[in-house]
């Protein structure tokens, strides 16, 4: 159940869990809804739990990049292919400032 106010890592991982856990759910989020993959990235990358227990949801998500099967470019997915596919640092680096920028514009990222 979601909570009113500041989301909990509990409430973060159940998120991640509902969208890569069953091939299904992972596969109608990748053709219906590619927008929401920037949220699943957002949650793997930047929470040290999701992190540790995610390693596989996080290869989930390269691969999928990685095949072209999302095709959605904002700056989260460039950061990850920069990363994890290209392993390309200092651009990743650089991508970091636009991954802030949009965290602040995005009214779901945005903590203030």
């Amino acid at each position: 159940m979601w909570r009113q106010g500041r989301a909990t890592e509990e409430d973060l991982e159940r998120f991640v869990d509902f969208a890569t856990t069953e091939k299904s759910y992972f596969s109608a989020v990748q053709l219906m809804f590619p927008e929401i993959l920037r949220y699943i990235i957002v949650a793997i990358a930047l929470n040290k739990t999701l992190q540790n227990n995610r390693q596989f949801d996080l290869f989930k998500l390269v691969e999928a990049i990685n095949r072209k099967i999302v095709t959605l470019a904002d700056p989260f997915t460039e950061f990850i292919t920069l990363l994890h596919i290209e392993f390309d640092f200092e651009s990743a680096a650089a991508k970091i400032e636009q991954c802030r920028a949009a965290i602040k514009s995005d009214i779901f990222l945005s903590f203030q």
